[in-house]
C-alpha cells in the first residue's frame, strides 16, 4: 500500500460495497469474474447469462458512475485506510479462505499481518488462570516474531493483546463494528495502542454498530489471518467455538488449553480437545510446536509451596494440610509470593502459579 487512503481497485470495491451491501453479491463477483475491473467492463448480457439478477441491472448502471470521494475523505479524516482483495498488500492467508472480505478498512501498521501470525481467542467470562496463561503465551510468541491476532473482546482476547503489548510485540484486532467505534469501551487503552503501534481491522463501514450478528462473520477473519488458532477457555456456547469451527473449515490447526471439567469456562475448550484439537497444557508445548526459544529465565525458588502448586490450584486450607505449615507462617509466605507475582488467586480463592 502507498500512503494513499486506498488504491483505484479498492475505490471500485468501496463503491460496489456501498451500492450492493449484501455479501452474497460480493461472493458472486469474486466467483464469476477475474477482478472488479473485469466485472464492471462486462456487457450486461454476459453478466445475466452468468446468473446476475436482471433486477440488479439498474443498480449496476448506477455503480458505474458512482462517486466515492466523499466517503474516502471521511476515511482520511479518521486516519483510516482501506485495501481490497486485489491489492498486493492483502494478507495472503486471508485471501485463500472460502469467503474472504473483498474490502477491509484498517488503522495502524498493516505490515504486521504479513509476518508470522497466530490467532488467540477465548471467552469473555474467563478465569484469572486463563487470563494469566493467555498473557504468558502471547508475550512469548510476540517476542519470537509472531503477530498476535484476536478480537478485542473482554477476557481472553484482551489478555492476548495485552501480553503482546507488554512484550513490546505486534498485535492486531479484528472488530465487529466500524473503526470509529471503540468496542468494548473498557478496552479503550488497547484500542489506542493498536491504532498507533499495532493494527485494527474491520470489514464494516464507519458508524456500523457492534451488532450481535456481526461477530460470527468477523470470526472468519480472525481465524483466516493465521495458520494456527489457539482457544484458551471457552464455554459451551462461546463465540470462540464458532471461530474454532471456522478455522477447521479453513484448514487451520486448532490448539486448545484444557481446564477443570467442572468449570463452565472449560467445557467448550475441553470438547475441542476431545474432538481432536492439539492439547496445550504447558508453555513447553508452545515452544515445541512453534519451534521457538523461551529466553525468559524461570526463577528458581526453593520454597516447597511452589512444588505443591505445580500440580493444581489449592486453597489455603489445602496448602496448610499439604505443607504442614502453620497458618501464620503460610499466610506470610503466600503474601510474599503474591507481591513478587509468582502466584495469584483464582475465582475460587485458590492459589496458582504464574510462571
Amino acid at each position: 500500500m502507498t500512503d494513499k487512503t486506498l488504491s483505484a481497485k479498492a475505490s471500485l470495491w468501496l463503491a460496489t460495497k456501498i451500492i450492493f451491501p449484501k455479501e452474497i453479491i460480493h461472493r458472486w463477483i469474486l466467483k464469476n469474474s477475474s477482478g472488479i475491473n473485469n466485472f464492471l467492463a462486462r456487457p450486461e448480457k454476459s453478466l445475466t447469462k452468468k446468473g446476475w439478477p436482471k433486477i440488479l441491472l439498474k443498480d449496476l448502471r448506477k455503480l458505474k458512475y458512482f462517486k466515492v470521494e466523499k466517503y474516502i475523505r471521511k476515511l482520511s479524516e479518521n486516519n483510516i485506510k482501506a485495501l481490497c482483495i486485489e491489492d498486493l498488500s492483502y494478507p495472503p492467508l486471508l485471501k485463500n479462505i472460502e469467503d474472504p472480505p473483498p474490502l477491509l478498512f484498517f488503522k495502524g501498521n498493516l505490515e504486521i499481518l504479513l509476518k508470522k501470525t497466530v490467532s488467540i481467542v477465548g471467552s469473555r467470562k474467563c478465569s484469572k488462570q486463563g487470563i494469566a496463561f493467555a498473557k504468558k503465551v502471547s508475550n512469548l510468541l510476540s517476542k519470537n516474531g509472531y503477530t498476535i491476532i484476536s478480537g478485542l473482546a473482554l477476557g481472553i482476547d484482551a489478555a492476548a493483546h495485552g501480553g503482546a503489548i507488554e512484550g513490546d510485540g505486534a498485535t492486531a484486532a479484528v472488530l465487529g463494528c466500524g473503526l470509529d467505534i471503540v468496542y468494548p469501551a473498557m478496552n479503550k487503552e488497547i484500542f489506542k495502542h493498536l491504532e498507533n503501534r499495532g493494527c485494527l481491522l474491520s470489514e464494516h463501514f464507519l458508524g456500523d454498530k457492534p451488532l450481535k450478528h456481526h461477530f460470527p462473520r468477523r470470526n472468519r477473519i480472525i481465524s483466516g489471518l493465521s495458520e494456527k488458532l489457539m482457544v484458551i477457555e471457552a464455554g459451551e456456547r462461546s463465540g470462540a467455538l464458532i471461530t474454532a469451527n471456522l478455522a477447521l473449515e479453513q484448514g487451520r490447526e486448532v490448539l486448545a488449553v484444557p481446564g477443570n471439567p467442572n468449570e463452565i469456562y472449560s467445557k467448550g475448550s475441553n470438547r475441542l480437545i476431545k474432538d481432536g484439537a492439539f492439547l496445550i497444557d504447558d508453555i513447553k508445548d508452545i515452544e515445541e510446536l512453534f519451534e521457538i526459544v523461551n529466553n525468559e529465565k524461570i526463577p528458581k525458588y526453593s520454597d516447597p509451596l511452589l512444588e505443591i502448586l505445580k500440580e493444581k490450584p489449592l486453597s489455603i486450607e489445602e496448602l496448610e494440610h499439604a505443607s504442614k505449615d502453620s497458618t501464620p507462617s503460610l499466610l506470610a509466605k503466600l503474601t510474599k509470593l503474591e507481591i513478587e507475582k509468582i502466584i495469584s488467586k483464582n475465582e475460587s480463592n485458590k492459589y496458582f502459579l504464574l510462571f
